[in-house]
């Protein structure tokens, strides 16, 4: 969370310098303290405190009777319907000494920096309400405003990233100043990276980027487009015909890992030409579980579901699975899927698995329990995939002494027709 993870880089970087070597004729540095600004979410809520100096926190300059006897003013907003709370404290000559926030946060980092500020410029206490004029304009920061906190990245050195190493992303402004790096919140929309990023490059004649990822200049519904116009048929063919070739040194190289565009342009594809997801071309772009038929875990480990059509299941099917979850050791589950989910499985057991699945037979002998099954076989659920997974049904006519249609038929008719449909 913003505020806390760069008092930790403050701490750390001063415990660096503390431990390292003195160098010659020199004093060890000293701990000249910490920002001890911070945004936070708890319990969903968005809470902040901020302040020019810790003056705020140790001389308790947000509390009444401190602020009075300090001959300090505060502006309060409330809004007991939507929980909203904000206390601004100002000295006599206007400047902002530090704020409370309670249930909106979006201008911490405008009054942060404007907290850093001598005064408020062109602005009035009340400018500084929510919803009033005040919002922050990066054009109103000097070139030494800290604008990432946790890797203390000024203005300027945005600017100059962008005007002398051609930084024209958010990726590249990270890769050139770090500022992003930490807890992300500079780059966001109400941060000031994204704005100081667009005035800059505007005032240089050039526009914003706006694609989907550093490596494509399109949006999606243009990427759309292109790959419908032009035919393209797999990953290579749309990054040879969209991807910014020639401004990105070793692209393919960059490609590999991107986890942005590439579920972008496999969407489109799917949409577009319903092709088999592991097919030449398009394997790329899929993820493990496409390829091993099952959801990796938080573990490192699988879940298998095999496929119930409307949640409809016969007794042979049941001692199937369970035959399988007592021989591989699976834990099982009925899912809100209406399937059952067997947990646990490691990789090199998935062949073995989906064999004694798809062929239907399978066996095993326990101490108390042994059983041999052989039956139709059942094909993957695709509970992995961005697909049509399942249709869940009640029992309908079929059974319910309340059912007005048959449910079970229309589910599974459902299922049976549009399952793996891709989009």
């Amino acid at each position: 969370q913003a505020g806390v993870l760069a008092k930790n880089f403050e701490d750390a970087t001063w415990g660096l310098k503390k431990t390292a070597s003195k160098p010659e004729g020199g004093d060890a540095p000293l701990y000249l303290g910490s920002d001890l600004s911070t945004k936070l979410k708890l319990l969903g809520v968005d809470v902040a405190s901020f302040g020019s100096t810790t003056d705020f926190w140790f001389a308790r300059q947000f509390d009444d009777d401190k602020a009075k006897q300090l001959g300090l003013s505060s502006t309060i907003q409330m809004d007991p319907f939507s929980g909203l709370y904000r206390k601004l404290i100002f000295n006599n000559d206007l400047k902002l000494l530090g704020g409370l926030l309670v249930g909106n946060a979006e201008d911490y980092y405008s009054l942060l920096n404007l907290s850093k500020q001598d005064n408020l410029g062109k602005k009035v206490p009340g400018d500084l309400f929510l919803g009033g004029s005040g919002e922050g304009d990066s054009e109103d920061l000097s070139d030494d405003s800290v604008v990432c906190l946790c890797q203390k990245v000024t203005k300027k050195q945005i600017v100059d990233a962008v005007k002398d190493e051609e930084c024209v992303t958010i990726a590249d402004l990270k890769r050139c100043t770090t500022a992003g790096n930490g807890c992300g919140g500079c780059v966001l929309s109400t941060g000031f990276v994204p704005k100081i990023l667009k005035t800059t490059l505007e005032s240089l004649g050039k526009k914003a980027f706006v694609g989907i990822s550093p490596f494509f200049p399109f949006t999606r519904a243009e990427l759309f487009e292109i790959i419908r116009v032009k035919q393209l048929k797999t990953y290579d063919d749309v990054v040879q015909e969209c991807a910014r070739a020639g401004k990105i040194p070793d692209l393919q190289a960059a490609l590999v890992g991107d986890e942005v565009c590439k579920p972008v342009v496999a969407s489109i594809l799917a949409s577009l030409w319903s092709e088999v997801p592991v097919a030449d071309g398009l394997r790329e772009l899929q993820d493990t579980n496409d390829f091993v038929m099952a959801n990796m875990q938080r573990s490192g480990q699988y879940s298998v579901i095999p496929r119930v059509s409307g949640g409809e299941v016969t007794p042979q099917e049941l001692i199937l699975m369970g035959t399988v979850a007592m021989k591989y050791n699976l834990w099982t589950k009925v899912t809100g899927a209406q399937r059952i989910g067997l947990f646990g499985a490691s990789i090199w057991q998935l062949p073995d698995i989906w064999e004694d699945f798809v062929t239907g037979q399978s066996s095993f002998k326990g101490e108390k329990v042994q059983v041999k099954v052989e039956t139709q076989g059942m094909e993957s659920g695709q509970a992995y995939g961005k697909a049509l997974r399942a249709v869940k049904s009640c029992v309908g006519t079929s059974w319910c002494r309340f059912g007005q249609q048959d449910a079970v038929t229309m589910a599974v008719k459902l299922e049976e027709r549009y399952k793996g449909f891709r989009a």
